[in-house]
């Protein structure tokens, strides 16, 4: 069965919808992407044609904890700041693509590197980064994983306690989903959230999601 289809029918929804991420190209030392969106509420904005590449070490600042980070050019800074609103899509040495904001720090602007991009990468303190940018301008400025669309369809209360969520708690739900690569098991990450947003009328606890999670990963290693 093909998995979109497959989505639809654990989901209970008949509308397709497909997401096919970006495509990098570098073409005369140029940065060249190309989006391409079919479903509800896609788009094809002009803007994410626009992008800017550089190179950089990665720095780690010492505080009470290590960060790793990565200094952006002003001149990208300016280019993807819309008041307040930062957030980019990035790819790291032409392998691991990231959204994500470009943050604030008094000696300039910077890009957190985690843990898990710097272990994919096998980069350390030092290492020189070849960063390619774009503006993020997916609705909720990180990409919803279609398994996760398709059960927000079919569920318009859950639905709407989602769309009532703060901005950042509606990028935390959909990593959780995101993060996840077997298709099956976003389905079930999905129906997870959507089924305590119902229980808790949309007054998210993490806390209670978290066990929620555990029963349906259990009820679905039990099928």
């Amino acid at each position: 069965m093909p998995k979109a289809t497959k989505v639809m029918t654990r989901c209970m929804e008949t509308t397709t919808w497909m997401i096919i991420p970006i495509t990098w190209k570098v073409t005369k030392g140029r940065l060249l992407t190309t989006v391409i969106l079919q479903g509800t509420n896609a788009t094809t904005p002009s803007d994410n044609l626009d992008a800017f590449e550089f190179e950089a070490p990665l720095l780690v600042f010492k505080g009470q904890l290590y960060s790793y980070q990565i200094k952006v050019p002003q001149v990208a800074v300016d280019r993807f700041t819309e008041g307040n609103d930062r957030r980019v899509r990035v790819l790291y040495n032409g392998s691991i693509e990231h959204p994500c904001a470009i943050m604030p720090h008094p000696n300039g602007h910077y890009l957190m590197i985690n843990k898990s991009i710097r272990s994919k990468l096998g980069i350390s303190e030092g290492d020189t980064v070849h960063v390619q940018m774009v503006k993020e301008r997916s609705k909720y400025g990180t990409p919803m994983p279609e398994e996760f669309q398709a059960c927000l369809e079919a569920d318009p209360q859950g639905w709407e306690y989602f769309e009532n969520q703060t901005p950042g708690n509606k990028r935390s739900l959909i990593h959780l989903v995101s993060k996840i690569k077997s298709s099956d098991e976003r389905i079930t990450k999905s129906l997870a959230i959507l089924h305590h947003l119902n229980e808790v009328e949309g007054k998210l606890d993490y806390k209670r999601l978290n066990q929620t999670i555990k029963e349906f990963n259990q009820r679905s290693n039990l099928r």
